[in-house]
């Protein structure tokens, strides 16, 4: 059976940076110390050109350490402080060789995650903002309105975990869209974080770990 590599891409609290692991079934060959090069391509939907970030040398043997892994920042790629509500495509290429000075084989593994660090932090605050119930029950429009946005945001999980991309893009346009009115002016809704202010002062959050669709 010809070698397939494989990756775990783990984004940190504020979506500033993710990490990547190697979870490759190495043989005897190759081994991960046969491995020349490792480069990792980022796109999303739309954008033609992928950001490319090569592993430096150096730091190839961390791609293979559980504990380490090798970082990537929205910085080093030029997305900006921080990666956008969005789906990303993340190709995961290593070149290697089976004896030393030997022929150079290519692989290639790709895998797709929702980095959604605004929305989250958007609808924590749209949670703590909450006005205290009627006596009639909760039936205030908000309550509704975040309910649906609920259920949307699970959706959205469902929908990444089972690599169904559409879909994932259509609930991230309907939250981006909720978030827009997060108690600030108008015109921050364009900014990188949902609306919410939320990665202008940063804030840690657990992200799904169904996520991690490798």
């Amino acid at each position: 059976m010809a070698f397939q590599n494989s990756c775990i891409v783990v984004p940190n609290g504020d979506c500033s940076c993710f990490t990547v692991f190697d979870n490759s079934l190495w043989t005897d060959p190759p081994l991960p110390a046969n491995v020349v090069t490792a480069t990792i391509n980022v796109t999303v939907p739309g954008q033609i050109t992928p950001y490319s970030y090569s592993v430096p040398t150096g730091s190839i043997p961390n791609l293979f350490d559980p504990n380490v892994g090798v970082q990537v920042c929205a910085s080093d790629l030029g997305y900006g402080d921080f990666f956008p509500d969005n789906e990303y495509t993340i190709t995961y290429t290593i070149r290697y060789t089976m004896v030393l000075h030997g022929p150079v084989f290519t692989v290639t593994y790709v895998i797709i995650k929702a980095f959604i660090c605004g929305i989250l932090c958007c609808m924590r605050k749209k949670r703590l903002s909450l006005p205290p119930p009627p006596p009639r029950g909760c039936d205030y429009e908000v309550y509704e309105k975040l309910s649906l946005a609920e259920g949307v945001l699970r959706s959205l999980l469902y929908a990444n975990c089972c690599g169904n991309m559409q879909s994932a893009l259509q609930d991230i346009e309907w939250l981006k869209s909720y978030c827009a009115n997060c108690g600030i002016p108008p015109h921050s809704v364009q900014r990188q974080d949902a609306g919410c202010g939320c990665h202008s002062t940063p804030e840690r959050h657990n992200q799904d770990g169904r996520w991690n669709n490798s």
